[in-house]
């Protein structure tokens, strides 16, 4: 399901809707009793045989109840607003992850951006224009209908000024659309400006460019923060345009009943009744144009994430491991001429290597520390560029890679094990059974729920690499590639591990980097890399 298809995101919410305009419905009523029992308030004070404040009693308590039970009724209808926001920008940000773990990053700098300030301009659409849009489907047809059936002539002046405010904004609309564009290039501009700088900060201190990355730092702020103030300057435009005019409109309904009163053609508690309903009938209007400059944000960030092709659907519903085992077969790897090194070296850590991985066998890579294990298994997985005449894999294209220290996210066990896809509970308890890590899940205090990381429960270095081989084992893919995963653990352990990866590999490729003489002793295929002559220093292993 793509994210911003807003009929099935109304289906699935749709309860949730139903709530807060239920809410918004009691509201509008409570309004209109409200404007009621102050007519009548004031015609029984002042203009009928009322004497005293205890004839009117009765009116003061509907009153104060009608006051009380409108403003829980609003607080209400915010709530479910609220709670819709906080659910889309959690759906938003897994989808972000799951398109950072899934495909290769073009322009990293713009990730802060994304995650940030372009996913968080989406909550204002349900925080604040949401509201506003059920109070234009309920307050303006609910006071409608009222002021008809009190004064028909009042009710056809709403209808005749009702149409200019759409007509308004949607002017002003497609000027601010393209200003809110031109501000989140420049934000994003900046964001990578600064990123680039932070991260050369060593480099430029040491060739004294720093001035001039500073004043281009500078240019970037400037641009962001006039691009800030254009937008800014049209939706102080719009809010203005559509006071005056709702202004307007208030003042020639009231001239309409003024001059109406004086004549006698309606009496003062109809046309009290209905002045009191008059700014209530155009506060849906104002308050959307007070909200218009979140609408055409939020429309500008949705835009810009669907040009990332973060929501795609093929992203969103993988093949489950089922579909993986039936449709891809064992990955071989050929390795011809390989001449690689790191930007910063003085020579290739990889010369003319060339090596065969054959399909459906467990292959070890070794050699001293220092001699590009990692790096040859980054550079099979695609984590590094490499010509593609030079690293060549034929059958299944799935690849799983582990890490000597897999990533732990401040997440749930689920939400680690998965990488923020949903999976049912059986393939998550059969790949922590796998990884050996069943009873220290069924131990934590609240299962798959628990909170890992920052601030939850802490992982030793062996149970976080068994983590990222639960992952790999759930993923399920035809090429798995481990950088040292038994390191750190005893031998009873690792035996079992081993015997998981066994069991795990028949009919799959597992590509090892190791030096422990358990794993070499269980691989069908070995290569041996060497150390390259004159390396200055250590390259990542």
């Amino acid at each position: 399901m793509n994210l911003f298809s807003w009929t099935s995101w109304i289906r699935q919410h749709a309860r949730i809707l139903l709530k807060a305009a239920g809410a918004e419905m009691a509201s509008v009523l409570l309004t209109v009793l409200t404007a009621w029992e102050c007519t009548n308030i004031l015609n029984g004070l002042f203009l009928s045989s009322f004497h005293s404040l205890k004839e009117t009693a009765p009116d003061f308590l509907v009153l104060f109840l009608a006051l009380v039970f409108k403003a829980l009724s609003n607080h209400y209808r915010q709530k479910k607003c609220l709670h819709l926001a906080t659910n889309l920008l959690y759906i938003c940000r897994q989808h972000l992850h799951r398109h950072i773990l899934c495909q290769p990053i073009k322009q990293a700098g713009t990730l802060p951006v994304l995650a940030i300030e372009t996913i968080d301009a989406l909550a204002p659409m349900l925080t604040r224009v949401l509201p506003e849009l059920l109070s234009l489907l309920i307050v303006l047809p609910v006071i409608l209908l009222a002021a008809a059936m009190t004064d028909g002539l009042s009710a056809l002046l709403f209808l005749a000024t009702l149409p200019i405010a759409p007509f308004l904004l949607y002017l002003t609309g497609q000027v601010t659309q393209n200003a809110s564009r031109r501000e989140w290039h420049h934000l994003e501009e900046l964001s990578t400006g600064f990123r680039i700088l932070l991260s050369g900060m060593p480099v430029l201190k040491r060739f004294r460019q720093e001035q001039a990355q500073r004043l281009q730092l500078k240019q970037f702020s400037e641009a962001f923060a006039q691009s800030s103030l254009q937008v800014l300057r049209l939706a102080f435009l719009s809010s203005f345009v559509l006071e005056l005019i709702t202004t307007l409109s208030i003042a020639i309904i009231a001239v309409s009943i003024g001059l109406r009163l004086l004549a006698g053609r309606i009496d003062f508690q109809h046309a009290f009744f209905i002045l009191l309903l008059t700014p209530e009938f155009y506060q849906p209007l104002r308050q959307i144009a007070a909200a218009f400059h979140s609408v055409m944000t939020a429309v500008t960030a949705k835009k810009r994430l669907q040009q990332e092709g973060i929501f795609q659907p093929a992203e969103l519903q993988p093949s489950s491991p089922a579909e993986v085992r039936q449709k891809a077969a064992p990955t071989s790897i050929s390795i011809r001429s390989l001449f690689w090194r790191y930007p910063s070296a003085q020579t290739d850590l990889f010369h003319g290597l060339s090596a065969e991985i054959p399909a459906g066998k467990i292959t070890v890579i070794t050699g001293p520390s220092g001699t590009g294990k990692t790096t040859l298994l980054k550079l099979i997985a695609g984590l590094f560029p490499a010509c593609s005449t030079m690293i060549c894999r034929t059958g299944g294209n799935g690849v799983s890679y582990v890490p000597q220290t897999p990533h732990l996210f401040a997440a749930s066990l689920a939400d680690n094990l998965t990488l923020f896809h949903s999976a049912p509970k059986g393939p998550l308890r059969h790949a922590l059974r796998m990884a050996l890590l069943d009873r220290w899940a069924k131990s934590l205090p609240n299962g798959m729920d628990t909170q890992l990381g920052d601030g939850g429960q802490p992982l030793s270095r062996g149970q976080r690499q068994r983590l990222g081989l639960a992952r790999a084992f759930l993923q399920d893919r035809p090429l798995l590639l481990l950088d040292e995963p038994t390191a750190g653990l005893d031998r009873e352990t690792e035996q079992q591990v081993l015997q998981s990866l066994c069991a795990f590999h028949r009919g799959r490729t597992i590509v090892i980097a190791t030096h422990r003489p358990a794993v070499i002793a269980l691989a069908d295929h070995q290569i041996h890399l060497e150390p390259p002559e004159d390396l200055p220093y250590d390259h990542h292993n």
